[in-house]
């Protein structure tokens, strides 16, 4: 008799494109950081980070109204009746060797960052395989790659990128090498509602 596999925990990462012009995002960012330079600390090493406040901001309505869209697809494929809403985002301005250490975004449900302001030396976002499967003898090799087996994927940074995963996955974010360009994303939690 074969065996039958039942895939029981899988970690869904969603990804795309916002169609908006991220030169009048990226002056929105800046200016905020104008406004206060000092920003915060939170997971960032280096760069700075504003306060979680700006998805209430009426400039950046029509920028959250195309993460909603996005958010939308998201609750259509979980299930019929899910749906969260956005409850706070902040700016990432990272400059060359800035990143952010491992982290999770506790008391959420769905997180996600666009990508505003990134070349091709910016930093990735890194995702580390919550199974812990690290801890084991369980190793596969560059001809037997199967992605329910790897210890951390990542997703490479560009304009316009958009990426939404489960708050509770752990991340961490690369420092930029070889570049005098800020990566500048912003970062958003969503809370489920119903």
């Amino acid at each position: 008799m074969n065996m039958i596999r039942e895939d029981w925990f899988p970690t869904s990462i969603w990804y795309g494109y916002l169609d908006f012009n991220t030169e009048n995002i990226k002056n929105l960012c800046l200016e905020q950081r104008k406004i206060d330079p000092e920003g915060r600390k939170i997971s960032n090493i280096g760069g700075w980070q504003s306060q979680d406040n700006i998805n209430l901001k009426k400039e950046f309505k029509s920028f959250f109204d195309s993460i909603n869209s996005k958010l939308e697809y998201i609750h259509k494929d979980i299930g019929p009746s899910f749906k969260t809403k956005i409850t706070n985002a902040w700016i990432n301005i990272n400059g060359p060797y800035d990143y952010n250490n491992k982290h999770v975004h506790a008391w959420s449900t769905l997180s996600g960052c666009v990508y505003i302001d990134t070349d091709n030396e910016s930093g990735k976002i890194v995702f580390t395989n919550p199974t812990n499967q690290d801890l084991y003898p369980f190793h596969l090799d560059s001809e037997n790659k199967n992605s329910r087996y790897f210890s951390a994927v990542d997703y490479k940074p560009k304009n316009n990128k958009i990426i939404i995963f489960p708050s509770w996955i752990e991340h961490e974010v690369l420092p930029s090498r070889n570049t005098k360009t800020e990566r500048i994303s912003i970062s958003f939690n969503s809370l489920q509602v119903n």
